[in-house]
């Protein structure tokens, strides 16, 4: 992780996890008005599974490895369907602006379970990020409801996540514990599916395009992609780099959807942009000495 050649060429990786994402905000959109949360997220978390299986193939399948794909499978799926489920009950952008409390939570994260005390300009970094995060979708007047409530535990659960992807990591091949995190994942969802929800009887070719779409490109490629780099690159950095999405998201829409394309995109993009500069001009993480 300390080679910044190696560190470069993984944050391409990470940003183009980001700019996958940020395609799917649309496809999310469309697709739920149609399929419930807990059928998207079993389709998603059944096909990237899936195809990775090879992945498993003459890998050294031992019961911690196991173990640590299911806990990466319960955080992911549990971040995903608390997101979602909150967007019920509050505003698109609301949603995604709390959300993005992952950015400023990672470092806390990094230094409480990893030991690891984040550097000066990375804070720093973090918090441009989220405050580009603001500036591309301010916080509306209305008051707070349970589905904001419900986003910043998502937010937790994401924070955690891409905190402990980094941490086992350390100790075991990326793609074997990539493909158990999808397979545990897909388990937790189907259980949500099959026990409380109805799949719906009639789907439409769009609707099929759209789950392909994010079973294959935000699931199977932008998640291991992600799992990939942060293998070469602190979480707390990672964190910075995903938070791209949200220029992406706004990107599309003004090349695909004709939304227009305003200061605050222009503002919070170049924010976002010089946190993730800022972010990578700093050594590695140092660890917290031990007390006595």
């Amino acid at each position: 992780m300390n080679d910044p050649r190696k560190t470069l060429r993984y944050s391409w990786l990470l940003l183009a996890s980001a700019a996958i994402w940020g395609a799917a905000f649309v496809v999310m959109k469309d697709t739920l008005a149609v399929v419930p949360t807990n059928w998207i997220l079993t389709i998603r978390f059944a096909v990237a599974g899936l195809g990775l299986t090879f992945a498993l193939s003459g890998a050294r399948i031992s019961v911690e490895l196991i173990r640590r794909g299911a806990v990466l499978g319960f955080l992911l799926y549990a971040a995903y369907a608390v997101q979602t489920w909150g967007l019920i009950y509050t505003t698109a952008s609301k949603n995604a602006l709390i959300t993005s409390i992952y950015v400023v939570l990672v470092p806390f994260f990094v230094w409480w379970i990893q030991r690891r005390r984040v550097g000066p300009r990375v804070l720093l970094a973090a918090g441009m990020a989220f405050g580009g995060l603001v500036v591309l979708s301010p916080p509306e007047a209305s008051g707070v409801n349970p589905g904001d409530f419900l986003t910043l535990v998502s937010g937790f659960g994401y924070a955690l996540h891409i905190t402990m992807v980094g941490v086992y990591s350390e100790d075991h091949e990326v793609m074997p514990l990539t493909c158990l995190q999808f397979l545990f994942a897909a388990l937790f969802a189907g259980v949500g599916a099959f026990g409380f929800e109805t799949f719906p009887e009639r789907i439409g070719a769009g609707t099929w395009l759209g789950l392909a779409y994010l079973a294959f490109g935000s699931t199977l490629l932008a998640l291991t992609l992600m799992n990939l780099g942060i293998r070469h690159v602190t979480p707390a950095r990672a964190s910075i780099l995903l938070a791209t999405e949200a220029i992406f998201g706004c990107l599309f829409g003004v090349l695909f959807q004709g939304d227009p394309l305003t200061v605050p995109i222009l503002a919070g993009g170049g924010i976002l942009t010089l946190a993730v500069i800022l972010s990578q001009t700093e050594g590695p993480a140092q660890p917290v000495p031990s007390p006595g």
